[in-house]
Formats: C-alpha cells, structure tokens, sequence
C-alpha cells in the first residue's frame, strides 16, 4: 500500500519508515510479514468477518493455534508489538484462517 518516513528522537525505540499492506489470507497458511532485524513496531488488523491466527515461531500457520485475531466486530481484532512495550518479534509472521475465500488482514511495520 504505502511507505512514509520520518526522523525521531530516538532511532533505537521509534521507527522511522512505516509500511502498510493489505493481504487476502486464505485457508492455506502465508508469509504476512517478513522477518526484519531492524523491525520496531507491527500491528496487525483483522478486517473480515472469520478468526484469523498468526504463527511467529518460524512454523506455519495452523488454524485453531497461535495467535487468534478475532472477526472485526468482534473487539479482539488486532495485535500489537513493538520495542517500547517490549513484546517486538523480529521473525517472519505467517497468517492463516479457517474458513472458505479470502479474509482481510491489515499488516503495518515500522522500522
């Protein structure tokens, strides 16, 4: 989708280029994010009406399992990371959901 840099005040802890993507998850598991050692911040947003589930341990995806993003409307849609609340993965990110067709998934990285 997009990329935007800045210059923070600390280059450890805050990003300063931000991209933005937008991925049609399917029933097969999928890379969403890459991995990045310069990686400091990510989110991800569940924008379909299905569970969405990440897996960060370098395996894939697997319904049911892993990190659960719930259906929008549901409040537990979305998972944050980052160096400033100390949960920042630096691995690749793969996303799988559970159901038939295409689900949205919203990926941001800062780094």
């Amino acid at each position: 989708m997009g990329t935007i840099s800045f210059s923070p005040g600390n280059p450890d802890k805050y990003y300063t280029t931000i991209t933005t993507e937008s991925y049609n998850v399917t029933n097969a598991t999928q890379t969403v994010l890459a991995a990045n050692p310069d990686r400091k911040y990510a989110a991800f947003m569940n924008d379909s009406d299905t569970s969405i589930y990440l897996e960060t341990d370098g395996n894939n995806a697997v319904a049911d399992a892993g990190f659960l993003l719930d259906p929008k409307d549901a409040g537990n849609n979305r998972l944050e990371v980052s160096r400033l609340l100390g949960n920042c993965f630096l691995g690749a990110v793969e996303a799988i959901h559970g159901s038939t067709g295409n689900k949205v998934l919203l990926v941001v990285e800062g780094s």
